[in-house]
């Protein structure tokens, strides 16, 4: 989302920041405390030219703050920034859903594995096994299409 007048970018949820909605950075942090209401847009909390914030209670609350003061409201409107098509080649977007899986899948595990049998792995022990999950999905796919999976293991080796 491109900032402009701040009318519609909402503080907390909306994508105005590198850090996504700053609710989900806040995450484990106390966002209730922090003096800015829910809907509080960032026009609300632009006085004068300058932004009327409270004091930060965390490092990521200063990070947040941080970023912020690099930013000045204008008179034009807020903009949102569509993707309209993931324009990379065939097997880089294959490689970043494979990616994206094997993730999602070693962290469920990990998090049943915790909650379930008391099991702990350090994150390197899941790092090695996501790098695992994806060599082995490409060696898979060499059976049916070997330029594909060359391609694939060259840009995972890139």
């Amino acid at each position: 989302m491109g900032v402009g007048n701040g009318e519609t970018c909402y503080f907390w949820s909306s994508n105005w920041s590198p850090f996504g909605s700053i609710t989900k950075y806040l995450r484990g942090h106390s966002t209730r405390n922090t003096g800015i209401p829910i809907t509080a847009t960032l026009a609300e909390l632009w006085e004068q030219g300058a932004w009327k914030l409270p004091p930060a209670r965390s490092e990521a609350h200063v990070i947040i703050q941080s970023y912020l003061s690099t930013i000045e409201l204008t008179n034009e409107a807020d903009t949102y920034h569509w993707l309209e098509k993931f324009k990379t080649p065939h097997h880089s977007r294959l490689l970043a859903l494979l990616g994206w899986q094997a993730a999602i899948y070693c962290l469920w595990a990990e998090r049943n594995s915790r909650l379930h049998r008391s099991r702990f792995r350090i994150p390197a022990d899941v790092n090695k096994e996501i790098h695992t999950i994806i060599k082995l999905r490409i060696a898979a796919i060499r059976i049916g299409n070997p330029q594909l999976a060359s391609d694939l293991f060259q840009a995972w080796h890139s």
